[in-house]
């Protein structure tokens, strides 16, 4: 009996002994420049990836939609993402790193945007500004403080109000321009999902006869965000209601 115990006893020692010798990779963690939440926007994006155990860590390989776009060796590990063609949509982001035969890997889904979404465009979808068909305010109906940017008519840029609010086929979305700028008008839903892009860069000159008109999705019941984007200082929201 006792010959037994020692042999159970050398064989645990040699399988703790063995297990010791098996390496568990590190931990691989992605961040992208610029981003708010996960709407990233710009013509190159900077995908970074820091990982731990660097001394047991091989490379770092980067995807994106699962395509294999990049393989980084040395530290920092990075890579510029050129979304000249890329569209308006979700897309995939993975890095994997390869520690021997072993992996660790982050993935991340992000949100391409023809312009900047900031903390504030992603709160608060709430109330209204209630508008009918004419674009005038409804009479005793209500006004959302954070929505629109109102202005001084015809002096100064103004953004909407949106019209008719609630809405149920389409709702006009009106601007006023102090001088010819490109602008950008993107719709996302309270899940903040990018739902429509009215415009993308597009020029206009100074006037006030500017509008675009989104039609909601059919049988779709839901407040939308309208992002209108000149500038980092000329950037508005207004919320859409559709019965």
């Amino acid at each position: 009996m006792r010959f037994i115990k020692w042999i159970f006893i050398l064989i645990s020692c040699i399988f703790i002994l063995s297990c010791e010798n098996i390496m568990n990779p590190g931990d691989v963690v992605i961040t992208i420049t610029p981003s708010v939440e996960d709407f990233i926007w710009e013509n190159e994006i900077l995908i970074s990836a820091t990982a731990t155990k660097i001394d047991d860590l091989d490379k770092i390989v980067f995807y994106i939609d699962g395509e294999e776009v990049f393989e980084d060796n040395i530290e920092p590990f990075e890579y510029t993402w050129n979304t000249a063609t890329l569209s308006y949509e979700n897309h995939t982001v993975k890095a994997v790193g390869h520690y021997d035969e072993k992996t660790s890997r982050d993935e991340i889904t992000v949100f391409f945007s023809p312009c900047p979404i900031f903390e504030e465009d992603l709160l608060n979808f709430e109330e209204i500004t209630e508008t009918d068909i004419q674009g005038e305010l409804v009479d005793g109906g209500n006004i959302d403080d954070d929505d629109w940017n109102f202005g001084e008519g015809i002096v100064g840029t103004t953004f909407g109000p949106g019209f008719p609010n609630p809405a149920d086929l389409y709702c006009n979305i009106p601007f006023t321009l102090e001088e010819e700028h490109y602008v950008t008008i993107v719709i996302i839903n309270n899940d903040h999902d990018i739902i429509n892009v009215l415009c993308n860069k597009e020029l206009f000159q100074a006037g006030n006869d500017h509008y675009k008109t989104f039609q909601p999705p059919a049988n779709v019941s839901n407040i939308y965000r309208v992002v209108f984007h000149i500038s980092q200082d000329q950037h508005w929201h207004g919320d859409v209601l559709v019965e």
